[in-house]
């Protein structure tokens, strides 16, 4: 329920959204939560060894979950400004958590910005709001916060609130407004929300708060908001816990054991046609496919564009000469022709005609094009 396009709900459940489906995310939100803890612990201890330990740990997802990685760098610069010391100490701490992190992780960023700036594709690029469609931005943002900007707000403004929490909440805020002007992925702009969570994360407590000096003036108002925001989550997680269909099948018994077969019958560093899905069977297999859903490869930086267009010719009505062409340029070894190739496939004989048949399982077929 947190995820409805009709009426533009984005800010999807943080369990279902996010940890559950997205495995990176899983890997780089406790690596984040475990950097951000220990500077934050060397700031307040003023000692080298936490600083040192959060400089290899943070050097070490880049790759794993770059969105993740760029919150936390952003916000611990932020940190080393707002909490400035003019002190050797104080840099020479700083300097043990910035030099291995630096070291470990810029070939990885090397590597996936050479990647980008290789192809068409921008990493960085200005686009207002989000995934906000009707220019109203304040109320795109309460639809999908609901108490929360209301109850953050409530916190800034009250004089019992420290100036040290509120400077602490100041990276977390530029997150915000950097993930509403920019987008910062290749191709889709709802990766932002990786960004916009860390924002989520650090007005978590701000909310709280409000919510406690609340209590102390109104119990039937504190008890509204409670319950609200409990349900706004709450309903989300009972539905999938107790609907009666909680997966989605990706492989049918064919496909699985046509990957079995094509372990034992082709080579290891076989490059296989495949329609251009995230759920192909030859992810079973250990084998390249040369290319996957188009989305997931777009939003790593490579431009798949003239790729796509020639794994689609070759599904299409296209001249023969013309997908024999294609098939050559594009070097594969194999074709495996299951229910998502067919469903593509205008000319249901072209492979049957034209290359070898060497494994046959149910719906799934395999054919050597060299």
């Amino acid at each position: 329920y947190t995820d409805l396009d009709k009426y533009n709900f984005q800010f999807y459940n943080f369990i279902i959204g996010y940890l559950l489906p997205q495995r990176s995310f899983l890997f780089g939100f406790p690596i984040a939560l475990i950097v951000l803890t220990l500077v934050w612990l060397g700031i307040k201890r003023k000692k080298k060894e936490e600083f040192l330990l959060a400089g290899f740990t943070a050097g070490i997802f880049p790759l794993f979950h770059f969105h993740s990685f760029m919150s936390v760098i952003i916000i611990i610069c932020f940190l080393f400004f707002l909490y400035f010391e003019k002190s050797i100490n104080y840099i020479k701490n700083w300097l043990y958590f910035f030099i291995p992190m630096t070291i470990i992780a810029l070939p990885q960023l090397l590597f996936v910005l050479v990647r980008v700036t290789n192809n068409d594709t921008e990493l960085f690029r200005v686009h207002l709001g989000w995934m906000a469609t009707d220019n109203n931005y304040l109320w795109f943002w309460i639809k999908n916060t609901g108490f929360l900007i209301f109850l953050v707000l409530d916190t800034l403004l009250s004089k019992e609130t420290s100036k040290d929490l509120k400077k602490l909440y100041i990276p977390f805020v530029f997150l915000f407004f950097l993930a509403n002007i920019i987008s910062l992925s290749p191709c889709w702009i709802g990766d932002n929300a990786k960004v916009i969570f860390f924002w989520f994360i650090g007005s978590i407590p701000l909310m709280a708060l409000s919510i406690v000096r609340l209590s102390k003036n109104s119990k039937i108002l504190t008890s509204i908001i409670v319950l609200t925001l409990f349900l706004s989550g709450g309903i989300d997680l009972t539905r999938f816990m107790f609907t009666s269909v909680r997966s989605f099948r990706l492989w049918s018994t064919d496909a699985i054991n046509v990957a079995k077969e094509i372990r034992l019958k082709t080579p290891t560093h076989s490059i296989f046609l495949t329609a251009p899905i995230h759920y192909s069977p030859i992810y079973l297999t250990g084998r390249a496919t040369l290319m996957g859903d188009h989305v997931h490869v777009c939003t790593q930086g490579i431009d798949s564009f003239f790729r796509e267009q020639k794994i689609k010719s070759i599904f299409a009505n296209k001249p023969r000469a013309l997908k024999i062409k294609f098939i050559k340029e594009l070097n594969a070894d194999y074709a495996l022709i299951g229910p998502p190739e067919k469903s593509m496939l205008k000319d249901k004989l072209f492979f049957d005609n034209n290359f070898k048949k060497i494994i046959q399982v149910g719906e799934e077929s395999v054919y050597k094009l060299k």
